[in-house]
């Protein structure tokens, strides 16, 4: 079920009329949950949490900790395309902006990442467009596999995908 199928379910009038009855019960039971649901989540969104703010930011950093550690990861982007298809109001991708479009090849690719790797970054982001048709999986598979010696870990921020990304790493290149 995609996302819009999702929050189609739901009425927004209702869910706003829901937070709203939130009481200072429900968010000591949302704080106290060690899975929270819609509902708790609702009432931490809710007016009654204003007084829960210093156990809710106390919370979510046991939280970050217990799931990330002491750890502080900077990476660095390479765009491999700006081709995008969508009309985002806060993206400078947009189809609306009047802006050149282009791809990236695989030897523009490999020059920015050494680049970056000479700056001293171990860790890298790809990111493209939501453009399907311009840079497929293949293409990105081909990019990382391409810069892959140069760092430690690459991630990838793209488009929607209607399947996996085909296994491009071999084995113990993920640690």
């Amino acid at each position: 079920m995609s996302f819009k199928e999702v929050i189609e379910k739901y009425d927004p009038q209702l869910v706003i009329a829901e937070i709203e009855a939130m009481t200072a019960a429900d968010v000591q039971r949302a704080l106290a949950a060690e899975q929270l649901d819609n509902r708790d989540f609702m009432a931490l969104l809710s007016p009654a949490a204003e007084d829960f703010l210093e156990e809710m930011a106390q919370k979510a950093h046991a939280i970050t900790l217990r799931r990330f550690g002491r750890t502080i990861l900077l990476y660095a982007p390479i765009y491999l395309s700006n081709e995008c298809h969508n009309s985002c109001l806060y993206c400078g991708f947009s189809v609306n902006n009047p802006i050149p479009r282009r791809t990236l090849n695989l030897d523009e690719i490999e020059r920015d990442a050494r680049i970056l790797h000479d700056q001293g970054f171990r860790h890298i982001l790809l990111l493209t467009g939501e453009a399907p048709g311009k840079v497929g999986n293949d293409f990105i598979a081909a990019a990382a596999e391409r810069i892959r010696p140069l760092f430690s870990s690459i991630s990838i921020e793209v488009y929607p995908m209607e399947k996996a990304i085909k296994r491009w790493w071999r084995p113990g290149w993920m640690g």
